[in-house]
């Protein structure tokens, strides 16, 4: 009996080491984002939208929203900026002082014809007023501060 559990364990192992290796074979041949980098971050939950997100972009894609963030303000690099989510032309991220003093918030980006773009930054409930021409992504902003009833509705 002990022979015979020992054969099945070996051939369960061997079993789920192919079906890993072709499922592996399988996702890199066909994957169309080969060149791209794949970053995961746990975001603070600002606006409303997921915990956990998964960004897959160019890395220069990245750099064109922290660029642009720092260049609204002129910080250079008394700020760091980070890019927690990136889903198409939309963005959103944290920035706080390089140096560790108080301070800091979040940001919501678009990218235009022009490029990338800041529309809303700071702390607290994002206004609807400041967001309505953009449509960006529930999992990024699901709800919003609507000034006419005083309260955060869903979008």
């Amino acid at each position: 009996m002990k022979g015979r559990y020992l054969y099945l364990l070996i051939g369960l192992v061997f079993i789920v080491s192919v079906v890993g290796i072709a499922t592996y074979a399988f996702l890199t041949l066909i994957n169309p984002d080969a060149g791209e980098v794949k970053l995961e971050s746990q975001a603070v939950d600002r606006f409303g939208g997921s915990q956990t997100t998964a960004t897959s972009q160019p890395v220069s894609n990245m750099e064109s929203v922290e660029t642009a963030m720092k260049n609204k303000y002129g910080w250079g690099d008394n700020y760091t900026v980070k890019v927690e989510n990136i889903s198409g032309a939309y963005a959103q991220g944290i920035f706080y002082p390089t140096d560790g003093s108080p301070g800091g918030g979040a940001f919501l980006a678009v990218q235009g014809e022009t490029g990338w773009q800041i529309v809303w930054d700071g702390n607290g409930a994002v206004n609807c007023d400041e967001i309505e021409l953009y449509d960006f992504p529930i999992n990024m902003l699901s709800q919003c501060y609507d000034t006419a009833s005083g309260s955060m509705i869903p979008r």
